[in-house]
C-alpha cells in the first residue's frame, strides 16, 4: 500500500489516503527484488569456488569435496539463469497485445450469421 499525502514541510497535517500498489509497480518490485537475490547467490557461487579451490590446495583433504560441490552448484546455477532468461524472452515472443476495438456496430450494421457461423 502506498500512502499518499499533502506536500509541504508541515509535517503530518491535512488528509492522508491509503492507495493500493498498481499492479505494474507490484511486478516490477518483484522483479527487481528476484534480480538482486540472484545476483547475490551468484557473486557467493563465484567468490565460493576459487576460494574453495585455494583452501583444497593448500589444507587438502575434504575440502577437494567441498569444492567440487561449489563448482558444481555454480555450474547448476548458471544453467538455470540461462533456462530463466529462456522461459523470459519465450513468454515475451508469445504474449502480444490485443488490438484496439473499434466503436460497436449499431443493429443495422451487423451481418447475419451464415451456417458454419461465418458472417
Amino acid at each position: 500500500m502506498e500512502i499518499i499525502g499533502p506536500t509541504g514541510t508541515r509535517g503530518l497535517r491535512g488528509r492522508w489516503m491509503m492507495m493500493p500498489d498498481r499492479e505494474d509497480r507490484r511486478a516490477a518490485q518483484t522483479r527487481r527484488a528476484v534480480q538482486e537475490r540472484r545476483r547475490k547467490a551468484l557473486m557467493f557461487l563465484v567468490a565460493a569456488a576459487p576460494l574453495t579451490l585455494l583452501l583444497a590446495g593448500w589444507l587438502g583433504g575434504g575440502l577437494w569435496l567441498v569444492n567440487i560441490v561449489a563448482d558444481l552448484s555454480l555450474g547448476l546455477f548458471l544453467i538455470s539463469l540461462r533456462e530463466a532468461k529462456h522461459r523470459r524472452d519465450e513468454q515475451f515472443a508469445k504474449v502480444r497485445p490485443l488490438a484496439r476495438r473499434g466503436p460497436p456496430l449499431t443493429h443495422d450494421q451487423r451481418q447475419p450469421l451464415r451456417a458454419g457461423g461465418r458472417r
